[in-house]
């Protein structure tokens, strides 16, 4: 597999835990894009290790929405971690090509990663998963015993990270009944939309992901959710319905009074099948910055 015959390039995932990054690293490792690991000589730990050992070491609970402390990417605990990931990246060797970089926490982390990788000089290529609120919400309720409250508002935190990423850096945005939906037509824009290309035996490449890509690899379904969700978590579903229905470069979104009503998010799983017939000129950052009529105030200490 080739990537415009450019090696030095590092391909991050970046979306809120449980948003189906494990599925989509997998997609892309069936086309030749491995993910970066601790299992290569000189390297000790891998990214999700790396990232869970500077929370502890900064005395942060990465399943919060507490902000990092001041001066974070300073501290001792951040220039270990920093020397961590360098020697991640070094021992994967810029000789076998573009891999990806993929962990829950990146988007809390990422100027830190960013950082090492520019001083490294490798490029970076950001694709940003999103998945439904409530699916996020239930997983990490079961999983990590999180607040249903709590683990929303971690959803729009991660995602609003994510944007910030995403705004200095060639991106592409998927959702994650997206890449369910159609493994092979999702693969094959990120390819178009990061200006990648595979080389290779499509067929084989395209049957490898219909085989692994199954319903079975989700376990939580919006279409459970009942009126009262709906209703309480409105906001949530207006900031996905925001992703899903924009153009996949995420600058533009709908606005507030554009969106369908609210009945139509029984239709969410089907979101690979909507097309999008116009755009208006706010930014999604802006939807999720808000106003006190379009956004409660626990969102205020996040954005």
């Amino acid at each position: 597999m080739a990537l415009n015959d450019s090696k030095n390039i590092a391909l991050i995932t970046l979306g809120a835990p449980r948003s189906g990054l494990a599925v989509l690293t997998n997609c892309l490792g069936l086309v030749g894009i491995k993910p970066i690991s601790g299992d290569n000589p000189g390297a000790d730990l891998s990214p999700s290790q790396i990232n869970l050992l500077l929370f502890q070491e900064l005395g942060s609970n990465p399943y919060t929405v507490e902000t990092l402390p001041g001066g974070w990417l300073q501290s001792h605990a951040t220039l270990q971690a920093a020397r961590r990931i360098r020697e991640l990246i070094v021992s994967a060797g810029k000789d076998n090509g573009p891999f990806v970089i993929s962990d829950p926490f990146l988007c809390l982390l990422f100027p830190l990663w960013q950082g090492v990788l520019k001083e490294l000089g490798y490029g970076t290529r950001i694709i940003h998963m999103v998945r439904h609120p409530w699916e996020v919400a239930r997983s990490l309720t079961k999983s990590e015993n999180v607040d249903f409250q709590t683990a929303h508002l971690h959803w729009l935190h991660s995602n609003r990270q994510a944007l910030l990423a995403c705004g200095s850096h060639v991106h592409t945005r998927i959702t994650f009944d997206q890449l369910l939906a159609d493994p092979v037509s999702i693969i094959s824009e990120i390819a178009r939309n990061l200006n990648l290309y595979y080389e290779g035996d499509s067929s084989r490449l395209y049957d490898s992901l219909l085989k692994y890509v199954q319903p079975r690899l989700k376990h939580e379904h919006a279409g459970s959710a009942d009126n009262a969700y709906k209703k309480e978590f409105h906001l949530y579903l207006r900031i996905y319905n925001a992703f899903r229905l924009a153009k996949h470069q995420g600058a533009v979104a709908y606005e507030t009074d554009d969106f369908p009503p609210e009945d139509s998010y029984s239709e969410i799983n089907n979101a690979s099948q909507i097309t999008v017939q116009h755009t208006s000129s706010r930014p999604i950052d802006s939807l999720i910055r808000g106003t006190p009529s379009s956004i409660p105030r626990c969102f205020k200490k996040l954005v």
